[in-house]
């Protein structure tokens, strides 16, 4: 499982990766 937070330019963006399911906050 792989947690990625990117800030984005007004935004941020919370992805959260587990094996094949992607979800995007």
């Amino acid at each position: 499982m792989t947690i990625v937070l990117t800030d984005t330019f007004p935004i941020k963006t919370l992805k959260v990766t587990q094996g094949p399911r992607k979800y995007k906050y």
